[in-house]
């Protein structure tokens, strides 16, 4: 009995096999380093919650933050805290960081 419920248990684990399928977004780290810069040369300062508002979906705003992670790492802007610990503001280092980034 126990060698059928194996050999059931085999079949099943083969039927049932998880497909793993890969996404094409219409998303990429040029073109959301290229918005969080436009978005940090339009103002002076440029809280998170303002940043994620141009996000269409979740993976949208994974890029940016990636992005915005990416831009502070290369020294291009910082991030402030503001009035509460919650509170975050971005700053463009360099206002010439758009043409530095294209090149």
């Amino acid at each position: 009995m126990k060698a059928f419920e194996k050999a059931m248990q085999k079949y099943s684990d083969r039927v049932n096999k998880p497909v793993h399928t890969v996404v094409q977004y219409n998303y990429t780290m040029e073109t959301s380093r290229g918005q969080v810069i436009s978005l940090a040369q339009a103002e002076k300062n440029v809280s998170f919650e303002k940043l994620f508002e141009v996000a269409e979906n979740r993976v949208q705003a994974i890029f940016m933050f990636l992005s915005v992670l990416e831009l502070v790492q290369q020294n291009f802007l910082k991030i402030m805290i503001g009035g509460g610990r919650t509170i975050l503001y971005l700053s463009l280092l360099n206002p010439k960081t758009e043409t530095r980034m294209l090149k």
